[in-house]
This record gives structure tokens, C-alpha cells and sequence, in this order.
């Protein structure tokens, strides 16, 4: 399972365990002035069924797309997708061939 935050942090979970397995903070960085930043929180996140890949979405107008680690144990930053306005949600196909990202204007 993956999770994100208003944190900025995207974690990775087992139902075997209480805690996650890997977080990621500060996902989609910082913003604000310097000693204000604030992380971009993640206000979505989708995984591909039956395989290691992962996207998460933030405020900052970026998807993210990750490679989960030997074992679960880790996330590591493929690449970033640009969009024009907040990710308010994600879903990959079930063919796993594309990735739709519902945005907008406002977060929701």
C-alpha cells in the first residue's frame, strides 16, 4: 500500500506491519521563503497493480513516479511529469499503459 501526506511524505506499508515500511519526506519539496518552507503536500497517490511502480501527486504541479526498493524496503524517484494545476487525483490504467491525473485550479 502507499500513503501520502500533508507532510510532504509518502510512505510505504505491509498489512504485516504497524508501521511503514519506507517514507519518503519532503516528496515534492519545499516551498516559501527561506527558514518559512513548507513541504508541497501529496494529495494523491496510485499504485500499478502487480508491479513495483507507484505515482503520488501534489499541489505543486508535478506527478512523481517511484521504484519501490529490494524488497519493499525503499521508494527511489523515477521521474516527474509536469501538469498545469493541482493534482487532485491519479489512476492508473488497468492495461497499466497510462496514467490519468484528475487536476485543477484549487485542491479538493
Amino acid at each position: 500500500m502507499i500513503t501520502g501526506a500533508d507532510d510532504g511524505s509518502v510512505s510505504l506499508w505491509s498489512v504485516n506491519k504497524k508501521k511503514p515500511l519506507s517514507t519518503v519526506k519532503q516528496a515534492h519539496g519545499c516551498h516559501g521563503d527561506a527558514g518559512l518552507e513548507q513541504p508541497h503536500w501529496v494529495a494523491s497517490v496510485a499504485a500499478l497493480q502487480n508491479s513495483d511502480t507507484v505515482a503520488s501527486g501534489s499541489h505543486n504541479s508535478q506527478v512523481q513516479l517511484w521504484k519501490c526498493g529490494p524488497n519493499y524496503r525503499g521508494l527511489e524517484p523515477l521521474f516527474s511529469v509536469p501538469v498545469s494545476g493541482f493534482v487532485n487525483s491519479l489512476k492508473f490504467s488497468s492495461s497499466g499503459q497510462f496514467l490519468v491525473a484528475g487536476v485543477g485550479q484549487e485542491h479538493r
